[in-house]
């Protein structure tokens, strides 16, 4: 017969089925379950917590401009406007000297001519490239100067000259330069006489448009030369021939 102590045992394994080494299996299995249950939330929470930062991407709408909008917009920029300017009809007496359809051969024309106190000019017009002399809102100082060029052994003739009247767009922020500058070389045409002074301002002033550029240009280079009145009136004629050539 067994001691009390160890029957108690034996019977406490019989009853409950429990064994030493099936405590140790559970407690093993509840450690690894525990851990892998633990690896398994946290790995989820930091795939949570990493989505959450992510900022989800905008998408960013084009926003559409509408045709009176744009409308407005230009208004407000003057200088991307243009506004009509009338040429007047102007007239004079030139002193011609030749006419060539070939700009070279005009060039060359006056490359050969030993005249002194002026430079002749070349006009293009119609296809055509006019070499003049001189030129005076009178006929008779145009023939005055003719028959200077005549003793220096240059032949020449006076003949009237006129541009028609035309219509040019021009930059509305240039808009006064121009309409001042035709009223300065209409009035110094009609009276045969140049203000250099009033002149010179007029090549001191800035322009948007690159046409006018070169008019200033042309304008500040030729009054600073001018000594003459054949040399004055020759300025006018130069000028005038620029202001048509602008379209």
């Amino acid at each position: 017969m067994l001691p009390k102590d160890k029957m108690d045992k034996n019977f406490f394994q019989r009853r409950f089925n429990w064994s030493p080494n099936m405590a140790w299996k559970k407690i093993l299995f509840s450690a690894v379950s525990a851990l892998v249950i633990g690896t398994v939330i946290g790995l989820t929470m930091i795939r949570l917590f990493a989505s959450s930062e992510i900022a989800p991407t905008e998408v960013t709408q084009v926003p559409t401009v509408d045709k009176d909008d744009l409308q407005i917009e230009e208004k407000d920029n003057p200088t991307d406007q243009t506004e009509q300017i009338t040429i007047p009809q102007l007239q004079g007496f030139v002193v011609q000297l030749g006419i060539f359809s070939d700009e070279v051969n005009a060039e060359m024309m006056i490359q050969e001519l030993e005249i002194t106190d002026i430079t002749p000019i070349v006009w293009q017009q119609d296809g055509e490239y006019f070499v003049f002399g001189g030129f005076s809102s009178s006929e008779e100082k145009a023939k005055e100067v003719a028959s200077k060029l005549e003793a220096q052994g240059v032949e020449s003739y006076v003949k009237k000259w006129e541009a028609a009247e035309k219509q040019v767009a021009f930059n509305e922020a240039d808009t006064e330069w121009v309409q001042n500058f035709i009223q300065l070389l209409q009035t110094s045409i009609e009276q045969g006489n140049i203000s250099q002074e009033e002149w010179k301002k007029m090549g001191e002033t800035e322009v948007n448009s690159e046409h006018l550029t070169l008019l200033i240009n042309s304008i500040q280079s030729e009054v600073a030369a001018i000594n003459t009145s054949e040399q004055a009136n020759l300025f006018l004629l130069s000028i005038w021939h620029q202001l048509g050539q602008i379209e």
